[in-house]
């Protein structure tokens, strides 16, 4: 469809000779120009067209364009254009010239900012390529094995060499590396034989393993970073290998290296036995980006630092030995820093940090091994984020000068007890995050906040007494802590967090003091508390907050506590009774579920609402069921599941049907609600299978999301007066239900309220789009072109899923499009929206369809929005990257009129006429009349503007009749369906059509015969939106070579 509709546009397009975005929208459509040089349309894909030109194939998106391969037989010199169909060729993707063994030379323009890995591997006959200033990385095997490839000048925009990105490249015999390069990938230039000479410039950091390896030719390579990391392998930089001598000999490197004395480069050459050719002392580096301050990079046991005028820092590691031992002072300047990642995923089997140094940076000793303590000396004030992260160490000594540990310092280490000194204030989240064999901590009164997570998963910890200056206890703080027995919470808390203590359970016992005016839901889920008594301070007890607490027994809930939470004691299974003291006025959902030695309830009458399932599988339940089995408490008939009898009566002292309170109930036939009752809940009946009948009292007011769903039984049914909303579901699938009577009191209906029923698929025999009091609530059977009927007000939730409409014209009368209204609608090709100020449904789900590509469902919606410019369906579709189509400027509000102006050619013109209500006097009329003369095909078209400058309050602006220019003939009336009288009949004169059909949807009475006979295209007397996708439909007919005239082609559609 989209490669249709594109198609269309192009040939469209060529009539017009002009460039613009097709219908399609994402696609753009090319000049002729292009056409010219041969492109040939190849496919389409959601969001792009593909193309050939010049043997080349493209990806053209909106705004750019990837080269994606060429053709097998392509060879000679290649020239990439910087543009394609007018939209720039930003990449060229993985492996487009790959073994393209012909080609001799590429040139790509610096509109490509990407070329993805192997791009050109294996073209074996390319000797040149001009790399673009454009692009920041070779990527992995990009020329390997480009064996005629001589030479390669590298951009200075280029900041990394890929793995292998030159191997194999054994006609290369000088490569240019600038200055902005940082890396040198594994296998960068491997076996490349003619390579004579390499010169790595200061930037160069990293070269990785076997970069340079069998560079037989090789005389010298020059490393001029002093303190450059090189992979501590013999192949890096060889010559030539031995495979059958051991590992320390296999390699050989006939060549020279060059660098500065004390280098890396030096410590390398010297290790492998190289020869090394000193460039003298190494310079001062400036580099902004690590500091504004000149350093020397100096490379001292094995430890790379860098050298200001007063300190230093420890930056990096080469080849170090087995202990780590940092010094006071490198190059007379004391040592102050361990440098942000300066010992990641190291191994020592011992560290000594001497006393000069201040900071340790963050992720300093990430995952470093080997260690068993580690005793940080009192100079050092600040430890940064995951500076200890992963390490092996089983204890630790934080001095007092220490006042700020960072994010994961410590976490997942091998720690078994901590003590955290006076001086530090807070303990950031997840500092000691996952140390599971951490026993013990002490926390200081220093400490005025603990942050989230911070002792979660210490799965050893026993005993954790929390300092006096603590005001809350965070969110999962001391979470999964299974062996901790006791706690001491200080009465300077005031709130404890979401999960708090989850899971903790060795813990049976704890004290909450009355400081505590807040505890979040699950902060005691699954724990071990045998008892628990909660403060008068708390008003809320939170959904799970005791949830799977199994070893519970008793419970005090204070006369604070106004509402107990959903949950709040499911699976209490040792719960035995619990008094709800009469300041609760909510119990919620599930709250007692399963508490399965729960016996005694005491509910007070001042709880007037309890939630679906709160008492469910308890024996306090099971007794009352025996008792009566419609259990009533304070009004609410909280279940009804085991009734025996098929003729359910519930008493008149019921004010409310709890949801779910008969939900799968088999043996209810009919029930007889009495008019006490106000409020059904949702799902109250509920798979109901043999429910038939229910008499509904004028009483009730509200009925709950799937009330009645799924009862397969029921018949008819009466919704009272008293009833302003249908909610999602209340009816879905009682596949009997034939009668319902709805109020005209019912202004909103829901989801699916009536799907699956019989009453419904009645309605959509009579009319696919079933409409109840101004509510269009289905129209999933629709097909093809649809037009809303004026007399909607509301485009309900899911009113078309996964309908085949193609097109939906909503008109002006509508306010509101709900969720889901166009969902799954794949065919649909355009929604017309013709209130400026329509409110939809703030999400992508109003408008989605589905491509399925392989294993992946994508969705996505592929059609247009069509509507006024600044209209609320222009926001919408803009938001969410929908096509959109503008029908030009909204129509003026009330008091507007369109009035028809007779033109030469005997059409009529569409003139607006503006009054505006005011209490000066009527201003002049003025009328201009502008005209061209006829050629010899078409008549000359007289175009009228009538301006109103002030009206009376009551006044109507009047029309001047147009006169006729001198020298002009009338030809008669044009053909059908060119309203705008320009002798064609295109998209233009369908966008005219709608605008005439919004003034009529809002009331203005403008039709006369000469507007009836250009616009009335299907001549059912009403000039709609039906007629403008009539228009619609015969432009794409055209424009994709149909030959009829408007007037043969709307006869064939009649």
């Amino acid at each position: 469809m989209l490669f249709r509709r594109f198609t269309a546009a192009v040939l469209a397009l060529t009539l017009t000779g002009g460039a613009f975005l097709s219908s399609a929208g994402d696609c753009p459509v090319f000049p002729v120009s292009y056409a010219e040089e041969d492109i040939v349309i190849t496919g389409q894909g959601h969001d792009y067209i593909s193309v050939t030109a010049g043997g080349l194939n493209y990806l053209v998106f909106e705004k750019s364009a990837w080269l994606n391969g060429c053709d097998p037989a392509l060879k000679g010199e290649v020239n990439i254009p910087a543009e394609i169909m007018g939209v720039p060729v930003v990449c060229i993707t993985y492996a487009a010239f790959s073994d393209r063994t012909d080609i001799v030379s590429v040139t790509i323009p610096d509109s490509v900012t990407e070329i993805q890995s192997k791009a050109f591997r294996n073209c074996s006959g390319l000797t040149s390529v001009s790399i673009p200033a454009s692009l920041t990385k070779i990527g992995e095997l990009m020329f390997s094995g480009c064996s005629s490839l001589t030479s390669v000048t590298i951009p200075d925009s280029v900041t990394g060499i890929g793995t292998a990105a030159f191997a194999g490249c054994t006609s290369l015999s000088s490569v240019t590396i600038p200055d902005s390069v940082t890396s040198i990938g594994g296998s960068a230039f491997s076996e490349c034989t003619a390579l004579t000479s390499v010169i790595l410039p200061a930037s160069v950091h990293w070269i990785d393993d076997r970069a340079f390896e069998l560079c037989s030719a090789l005389e010298s390579i020059t490393i001029k970073s002093p303190c450059c990391r090189i992979s501590p392998e013999a192949d890096t930089i060889c010559s030539s290998e031995d495979p059958d001598a051991d590992h320390n000999n296999r390699c050989k490197f006939n060549g020279t290296i060059k660098g500065y004395e004390n280098s890396t480069a030096q410590m390398y050459a010297e290790h492998f036995g190289y020869r090394f050719e000193s460039l003298g002392a190494a310079p001062m580096i400036e580099d902004p980006e690590i500091s504004t301050e000149p350093y020397a990079e100096v490379l001292k046991d094995s430890l790379i630092f860098r050298v200001f005028s007063d300190h230093a820092e420890l930056a990096h590691t080469y080849m170090p030995g087995e202990e780590l031992v940092i010094p006071e002072t490198v190059n007379g300047v004391p040592v102050t820093v361990i440098g942000d990642a300066a010992l990641l995923q190291t191994y020592f089997t011992s560290v000594s940090i001497p006393d000069t140094v201040t900071s340790i940076g963050e992720n300093a000793f990430c995952n470093s091994r080997g260690f068993s303590s580690l005793e940080i000396p009192d100079s050092v004030t600040s430890i940064g984020r995951s500076a200890f992260d992963g390490c092996g160490f089983t204890s630790v000594t934080i001095p007092d000068s220490v006042t700020s540990i960072g994010k994961y310092a410590f976490y997942e280490c091998d720690l078994e007890s901590v003590t955290i000194p006076d001086s530090v204030t807070s303990i950031d989240e997840d500092t000691f995050f996952g140390c599971s064999e951490l026993e013990s901590v002490t926390i200081p009164d220093s400490v005025t906040d603990i942050g989230m997570e911070a002792f979660e998963g210490c799965s050893s910890l026993k005993e954790v007494e929390l300092p006096s200056s603590l005001t809350s206890i965070a969110k999962w703080c001391f979470g999964f802590c299974r062996a901790l027995e006791k706690v001491t919470i200080p009465d300077s808390v005031t709130s404890i967090g979401e999960g708090a203590f989850w899971e903790c359970e060795s813990l049976s016992s704890l004290e909450i003091p009355d400081s505590v005016t807040s505890i979040d839901g699950r902060a005691f889920y699954n724990c071990g508390l045998k008892s628990i008594t909660i403060p008068d301070s708390v008003t809320v007890i939170e959904s799970e907050l005791f949830a799977y607490c199994t070893e519970l027994e008793a419970v005090t809930i204070p006369d604070s506590v106004t509402a107990i939470e959903a949950c709040a004691f499911k699976d209490c299974r040792s719960l035995r009774s619990v008094t709800i003291p009469d300041s609760v006025t909510s119990i919620g959902s599930h709250c007692f579920w399963d508490c399965e030695s729960l016996e005694e309830i005491i509910i007070p009458a001042s709880v007037t609402d309890i939630s679906e399932g709160a008492f469910w599988s308890t024996p306090w339940l099971k007794e009352r069921q025996k008792e009566d089995p419609l259990v009533v408490v304070n009004g609410i008939l909280i279940d009804g599941t085991a009734v025996s009898t098929e003729d359910v009566i519930i008493p008149d002292t019921v004010e409310r049907i709890g949801a779910m309170a008969f939900v799968n109930c088999s043996t209810a036939v009919s029930v007889t609600i009495p008019d006490t009752v106000r409020e059904i809940g949702w799902n109250t009946f509920s798979g109901c299978e043999n429910l038939s009948s229910v008499t509904i009292p004028d009483s009730v007011s509200r009925i709950g999301n799937g009330a009645f769903r799924n009862c397969t039984n029921l018949l008819s049914v009466t919704i009272p007066a008293a009833v302003s909303e249908i909610a999602p579901r209340t009816f879905k699938e009682c596949k009997k239900l034939k009668t319902i009577s709805i109020p005209d009191t019912v202004t909103v209906i829901g989801d699916d309220a009536f799907s699956g029923t019989e009453w419904l698929k009645d309605r959509q025999k009579e009319d696919p789009l079933v409409i109840v009091n101004g509510m269009l609530i289905d129209g999933t059977t629709c097909t093809g072109a649809v037009t809303v009927p004026d007399t909607v007000k509301r485009i309900c939730d899911s009113a078309f899923y996964m309908s085949n409409v193609t097109s939906v014209t909503v008109p002006a009368s509508v306010k509101n499009i709900g969720c889901y209204a166009f969902y799954y609608c794949d065919e649909l090709e355009t929604v017309t929206i013709l209130d400026p100020d329509c409110d939809i449904y703030d999400g992508k789900e109003v408008f989605r369809g589905t491509d399925k590509s392989g294993d992946l469902d994508i969705w996505y919606f592929e059609g247009t929005i069509r509507g006024y410019e600044g209209s609320a369906a222009q926001k919408h579709a803009e938001k969410y990257g929908y096509k959109f189509e503008s029908l030009g400027a909204a129509p003026a509000a009330a008091g507007t009129e369109i009035l028809p102006v007779t033109t030469t050619s005997g059409k009529t013109a569409v003139t607006t006429t503006t009054t505006a209500s005011t209490s000066k006097p009527a201003g002049k009329t003025t009328t201009t009349s502008t005209a061209k003369p006829a050629d010899k095909t078409t008549a000359a078209t007289t175009t009228a503007k009538t301006v109103t400058t002030a009206t009376t309050t009551e006044s109507t602006a009047a029309t001047e009749k147009v006169p006729e220019p001198a020298g002009t003939e009338t030809v008669g009336t044009v053909a059908a369906g060119d309203v705008n009288s320009d002798g064609s009949t295109d998209s233009t004169d369908a966008s005219e059509i709608l605008l005439i059909y919004a003034q009529i949807s809002t009331g203005e009475n403008i039709l006369t015969d000469e507007i009836k006979a250009a616009a009335d295209i299907n001549g059912d007397g009403l000039v709609d939106s039906a007629d403008a996708s009539l228009v619609l439909e015969y432009y794409a007919y055209v424009s994709t070579g149909g030959t009829d005239t408007a007037d043969v082609y709307f006869d064939s559609k009649q």
